[in-house]
């Protein structure tokens, strides 16, 4: 009859290594080498074919997976009879938590303290992820051990991770006899060391994680807290490399990383721990074009102890040159700039040693500067207005009055030439003239006055 299954709550663990060649050979204690094995049966479910459990007796399955060699499993059940034949043989199983599967390459079995004509003699060692579907993965006879609670280590030629592990016992050493055994462990050698040298780093509105790889680990899985020390939360269970970048980290956070090597043995133990957090961009990044100069300002950051970088290129795409920083205030002007130019800027925050990412972009073009070289000449009854292109011009307007403080009135507009020729002007008068230049930053100063005579004799003639 089974029993119900025991929950365990294992607190130490034992771990054992050994070797053997031949299937009848007994391995004592004497034979085992240093504790390179870990045991896996610790903190699972233990069940088992029959056991004796009672209010005077507890030979229960779990005492097979206690940690103690003074308990025992037993398989005769309380109300059995010494005549039953039923407990000759039987079976003790252990599950590991949850979806949890381990690759077993050793077990080991410790004998009872009392009664060795109990002993396990003949068996098969099996391995499961369903409970129902078993796969034989050793097979022993004829075994023997030494004295009581002596350790027989057995080692498997395993590399499938199971979550069921079963002995199934055929035999006792003493025929006919029930069978007990003090502890059933499961071993497979240590999980991966820590990763070493931790590092999160801050780029590009991201946080890169990187490390020292962990001999034996086949993978990674990277965990997160915003509380030193944890507890920390899985963001990625299956990380092949040695970086990784958080996947949705947010800003003004500090986040708390550990890393943890995986493989074919389990997860090893977390990482020392690094720490990262993102500083967020300024947003509302404007730019008002000026005479050879622009304006910038920018949103406050919130809370304090932040300053501003301004940066500036010839184009949206950069690269970009600090032209201030630990700017204070959100606000500065950029002067001494060449007229007709087009510049980009953006800004970033430091706070905390730490530079967040820049800005979007925002571009302006300053208006062009005052045309020179302005000339007028009289010939052939008209008078001919030549200037100087002003660089980053995009039209020129002209104007003329008869007096050098004016008012000047507009001649012409939209000019797109540096040339022009005024007509049907009156004789006996100075003319004088200024020009002006525009683009999409604005209209330029204007020139200095150029003026023409025009004689009462050219008049009449």
């Amino acid at each position: 009859m089974q029993t119900p299954h025991s929950r365990l709550l294992i607190v130490a663990a034992l771990a054992f290594a050994g070797s053997l060649t031949a299937q009848t050979a007994a391995p004592s204690s004497h034979d085992i080498t240093a504790p390179t094995m870990v045991n896996r049966a610790t903190g699972g479910t233990a069940s088992a074919s029959t056991e004796r459990v009672s209010e005077q007796w507890h030979f229960s399955a779990a005492m097979a997976f206690d940690g103690s060699a003074n308990t025992k499993w037993f398989n005769r059940p309380a109300d059995a009879k010494n005549s039953d034949v039923a407990y000759t043989s039987g079976w003790l199983q252990y599950q590991f938590g949850g979806d949890e599967r381990r690759v077993i390459t050793q077990y080991a079995i410790i004998s009872a303290s009392d009664w060795p004509g109990r002993d396990p003699k003949s068996w098969e060692f099996q391995g499961s992820n369903d409970g129902v579907t078993w796969v034989t993965l050793d097979t022993r006879t004829n075994q023997k051990f030494s004295g009581r609670r002596d350790i027989n280590a057995y080692p498997v030629a395993n590399d499938v991770a199971y979550g069921y592990y079963r002995l199934s016992i055929s035999e006792a050493a003493v025929k006919g006899s029930s069978i007990q055994l003090a502890e059933l462990q499961l071993m497979s050698p240590p999980p991966p060391a820590p990763p070493g040298e931790l590092v999160a780093k801050e780029a590009n509105h991201d946080i890169i994680l990187s490390w020292k790889a962990s001999p034996g680990a086949t993978g990674y899985k990277v965990k997160r807290s915003t509380v030193s020390g944890g507890p920390y939360e899985i963001i990625t269970a299956k990380v092949i490399d040695t970086t990784c970048h958080d996947p949705e980290p947010k800003t003004g956070v500090t986040y708390y990383y550990v890393v943890s090597g995986t493989g074919p043995y389990g997860a090893g133990a977390d990482s020392t721990e690094a720490s990262a957090f993102l500083v967020d961009s300024p947003a509302g990044l404007t730019a008002t074009p000026g005479r050879d100069q622009v304006s910038l300002r920018w949103d406050a950051a919130a809370g304090a102890a932040a300053t501003y970088n301004l940066k500036r290129s010839a184009t949206p795409a950069g690269p970009f040159t600090v032209i201030a920083a630990n700017i204070i205030k959100p606000v500065c002007t950029d002067t001494a700039l060449s007229g007709g130019e087009t510049f980009s800027y953006v800004v970033s925050l430091s706070k905390d040693g730490r530079e967040s990412p820049d800005s979007a972009p925002v571009s302006v073009t300053l208006a062009p500067s005052a045309p020179a070289n302005l000339s007028v000449t009289y010939e052939k009854r008209k008078t001919l207005v030549t200037w100087s292109a002003s660089h980053g011009a995009q039209s020129y307007t002209l104007k003329r009055a008869t007096s050098v403080e004016g008012p000047y009135s507009v001649v012409k507009s939209s000019l797109a030439e540096t040339t022009y020729t005024d007509g049907g002007l009156s004789g006996g008068r100075t003319y004088y003239y200024i020009v002006s230049a525009a683009n999409a930053g604005g209209e330029s100063p204007v020139s200095t006055p150029a003026s023409v005579r025009i004689s009462s004799w050219f008049q009449r003639n």
